[in-house]
Formats: structure tokens, sequence, C-alpha cells
């Protein structure tokens, strides 16, 4: 089971927050991925967006409970003036 755990504009945060998956053994790993969204029909940029996917340690994990465990380590490890600019959805 993959989660996307996602912030646009910018990476604060994310090396942190990439640290405490990775050391946690509900996690088999962790992967990041960045890119930029572009308008439609002229293409002009729009923000950049940064993202962390998440597989869990055990594939047969209730997928609620560990969206809940992403939450909860999101809280713990980043000051709650960021919490509010991640998303986390299942991939």
């Amino acid at each position: 089971m993959k989660f996307v755990i996602h912030r646009s504009f910018d990476d604060t945060g994310l090396a942190s927050l990439a640290r405490a998956l990775k050391a946690s053994p509900e996690v088999a790993d962790v992967t990041e991925d960045e890119g930029r969204w572009y308008a439609v029909p002229d293409r002009g940029d729009l923000p950049e967006w940064f993202a962390l996917h998440v597989e869990a340690a055990d594939k047969a994990a209730d997928p609620d409970r560990f969206e809940a465990f992403l939450r909860r380590v999101i809280g713990e490890t980043l000051p709650p003036e960021l919490v509010r600019d991640f998303t986390v959805q299942r991939a």
C-alpha cells in the first residue's frame, strides 16, 4: 500500500519528514519526487510541487490506520504552520 504526501510552492519540511518516515518500522520505502504544474492552454508556469511516495511495511495494513499514522508523523515532525501545507493521499 502506497501513499503520497504532497506540498506545493516549496520543499520546506520535506527532508525532515522523509528522515522521520525512513526511521519508522511501519514504512518500507520513501521516495522523493518533484515537478511543476502547467497552465492550459498557454503552459505558463504554475507552482512547483514536491512529494514523498511512502510505502507501508505491512502490505496488509489497514489503509485508514496507515494514513492516520502518516498524519501523526507529519504533526509530530513539522511545526504547525507547515502541517497545514501538506496533503496525504492514497496512491
